[in-house]
């Protein structure tokens, strides 16, 4: 999920004193496998979708829905794939549910045109979690562009997503769709500068607080994708919720269950082939002040990490193998 433009982007880090987030325990989950998996979301009070490569299909890296039940200590149980009515020839990527679980919106890869992966979202009915119908594309999907990763906000009045349609700064952005009291969804907004980077922002998740995680590889971070996290509330900036979470590796699929302390996020950091694993999480402290923690560009950097990227942009249409991205990803970054 990273993009060669990072390189500069991601040159410049501020080390500050103080930021007030939640702290966290941390383990794999336990239906990880030998393929990816990814894009958890809660479906019910107690049951879970999750997003697993096919063990069975040798050719394709096909992933499909998987509905199972979260027991008392964060472990996934009685796992089922869902049916074909669902998961389709191709790959199903992230779900979100509406707060009454009648409604939700997933992610579909909708061809695998070598030069470019493409995305679509999807609106369906829920009779029960693992039983959808009326499925349906979203108006404002494209040919053109992707458009992923779906999620709520808490009073289920507007769909979040990430894009790479006209009209965004760089990669991946994050934006925002009216729901009207019909159902029907109001033409896109991109959410600004203050959350979209040059590069990719991405997986958005919104808590019952209004607080929106998304995962970034534009800003100041411990490597690849870092989950960053903003009060909708107040015209603050994002700031990286430090680790545990966040690893020098990719960090991305930040949810949380309302009304509890438990969630989940997904991760590559334990794999040198690249396998993203979903871990779950509780979070020990809600209110705490955490010191030393990565923090977001200030404006001037924020100006100078742009300048560099873009003009970085030009110049990586001449790198053409993955042993150049790697060799200057080393000598920028270190990892």
């Amino acid at each position: 999920m990273k993009k060669i433009v990072l390189l500069f982007a991601l040159g410049l880090m501020q080390i500050v004193t103080s930021q007030n987030h939640k702290e966290y325990s941390i383990k794999k989950s336990n239906i990880n496998t030998e393929k990816n998996n990814f894009g958890i979301s809660f479906c019910s009070d107690d049951f879970v979708i999750y997003v697993a490569s096919d063990e069975n299909n040798k050719r394709r890296l096909d992933t499909d829905f998987y509905l199972g039940y979260l027991d008392e200590n964060g472990n996934i149980v009685n796992s089922k794939k869902l049916s074909d009515e669902v998961n389709s020839k191709f790959s199903e990527i992230d779900a979100t549910f509406s707060k009454d679980f009648k409604t939700v919106y997933f992610t579909r890869k909708t061809n695998y045109r070598r030069s470019k992966t493409h995305y679509e979202l999807f609106k369906a009915d829920v009779v029960t979690p693992g039983y959808w119908i009326n499925i349906q594309k979203v108006w404002f999907n494209d040919k053109g562009y992707s458009v992923a990763h779906p999620t709520l906000s808490p009073d289920n009045k507007m769909l979040y997503f990430a894009s790479d349609m006209p009209g965004s700064y760089g990669g991946f952005d994050l934006y925002k769709s009216i729901i009207y009291d019909d159902g029907k969804l109001g033409k896109p907004k991109n959410l600004g500068k203050r959350f979209n980077t040059v590069v990719d922002d991405t997986t958005p998740f919104i808590s019952e607080d209004n607080t929106l995680y998304y995962a970034s590889n534009g800003r100041a971070g411990y490597g690849g994708l870092d989950v960053y996290a903003v009060n909708l509330n107040d015209k603050s900036n994002p700031y990286n919720v430090g680790k545990p979470i966040n690893s020098n590796k990719d960090d991305f699929y930040y949810v949380e269950k309302y009304d509890d302390n438990r969630g989940h996020f997904v991760s590559n950091r334990d794999n040198t082939n690249g396998k993203n694993e979903i871990y779950y999480f509780e979070i020990t402290n809600k209110d705490k002040l955490k010191k030393d923690q990565i923090i977001p560009f200030s404006e001037k950097d924020r100006k100078e990490s742009y300048s560099k990227a873009n003009k970085f942009k030009s110049a990586a249409k001449s790198i053409k193998t993955k042993e150049e991205i790697a060799r200057q990803r080393k000598e920028l970054l270190g990892y």
